[in-house]
């Protein structure tokens, strides 16, 4: 079993560099960022909507061939998915 102490100091040494806001030198406590107002500053945005995940937007039939699936029910594997496969 990994001790979980090194894997977090691994993970750190990949992604050191600068924080995301000011380019500062990132902060124990704080990490990815250098201060606690580059972490707020950085969690206001996602709640203004400044930043996004894009959504894709599916159609009706795979709308339900989605819900099919995620229920467990067995699809047709003779029904055209539409897809070209």
């Amino acid at each position: 079993m990994e001790n979980k102490s090194v894997k977090n100091k691994s993970v750190k040494n990949k992604m050191s560099g600068q924080c995301p806001i000011c380019k500062g030198t990132p902060q124990d406590g704080f990490f990815p960022f250098c201060s606690k107002r580059c972490a707020d500053i950085d969690l206001s945005r996602w709640f203004s909507g400044g930043y996004t995940v894009p959504v894709v937007e599916l159609d009706e039939k795979d709308l339900d061939e989605l819900e099919r699936f995620v229920e467990g029910v067995d699809i047709d594997p003779d029904e055209p998915r539409g897809d070209g496969y």
